[in-house]
């Protein structure tokens, strides 16, 4: 498993592929905002998946503890993004996105770059969560198992404690 995550690694090098991670600005947030919303659409994504500026602006709020990574093309333009919250001991991979076409290794190279900035800061490990469902064919949890070295039980669930509030950040 480990293998094919460092095969595409090294396409993406042969690719002229190049990941970064910086401060979530408010350009970067109306930029992601786009590239999710465009990934959300081709994936028919559940409603529950699909998040507003106001959810980004919220995130901005926590200052450094969220970070936007992004894989570039050749060309500089942007492929691949995701946002990550950080610890003190932990990152978390929270939301990604990518533009339909580009080549699959950009999202290994997105986590690459996220595991390395983990390391950079000291944390313990990053995180990148499950699936949309816990059924092990589910190709999103099949890619992250792929590329991550432990396992932990997980469970998806929604509620939401303030029904307003919760619709005004969608």
């Amino acid at each position: 498993a480990l293998s094919a995550h460092r095969n595409m690694l090294r396409r993406s090098a042969r690719l002229g592929l190049r990941g970064e991670v910086g401060p979530l600005d408010a350009a970067g947030a109306r930029a992601f905002l786009a590239l999710y919303e465009a990934t959300m659409s081709r994936l028919d994504a559940d409603e529950s998946y699909r998040f507003g500026a106001s959810y980004l602006d919220a995130l901005r709020a926590l200052d450094g503890d969220v970070s936007l990574a992004r894989v570039r093309g050749e060309d500089g333009a942007v492929i691949a993004a995701a946002l990550a919250l950080w610890g003190a001991r932990e990152g978390e991979y929270h939301l990604a996105a990518r533009v339909d076409g580009s080549e699959n290794c950009a999202g290994n190279l997105l986590l690459h770059t996220l595991s390395e900035e983990a390391a950079r800061r000291g944390l313990d490990a990053l995180h990148l969560g499950g699936g949309r469902t816990a059924d092990p064919h589910d190709a999103l949890w099949r890619f992250k198992s792929r590329v991550g070295t432990g396992r932990h039980t997980f469970f998806t669930a929604g509620w939401d404690l303030d029904v307003e509030a919760a619709a005004s950040l969608r």
